[in-house]
């Protein structure tokens, strides 16, 4: 099992429902941004959620096109994901999930 996997199954565990994986969005201006997870939350929040696998971070454009998202918004470029048609603009705020590698497999830290 991977790191991203491992995450999938504490976001439903967490009462999440998964929307979509590797989720292509654009900003408003065209940057393309893959997301590793779109959820709705058990409140009714659509968020995205970025995996990091141990010390890795996010890199200055993620956290760039990330704070768009959730000022401006961007446009779901990927079909099939649930409840989301291709082309709706979205604004959305993106969680960062820690995930670090063991000998025994993955565990989950808290956001960074």
């Amino acid at each position: 099992k991977n790191g991203e996997a491992a995450l999938a199954e504490e976001l439903l565990a967490a009462g999440n429902t998964i929307l979509g994986s590797q989720v292509h969005v654009r900003t408003a201006s065209g940057e393309l941004r893959i997301t590793d997870f779109i959820i709705r939350t058990p409140g009714g929040v659509i968020q995205g959620i970025e995996g990091k696998v141990n010390t890795s971070r996010l890199t200055s454009r993620q956290f760039r096109i990330d704070a768009e998202f959730a000022g401006t918004g961007g446009y779901i470029r990927s079909p099939g994901v649930r409840d989301i048609r291709q082309g709706t603009f979205l604004r959305f705020q993106t969680d960062v999930a820690r995930i670090y590698s063991t000998v025994k497999g993955f565990r989950l830290g808290k956001p960074f």
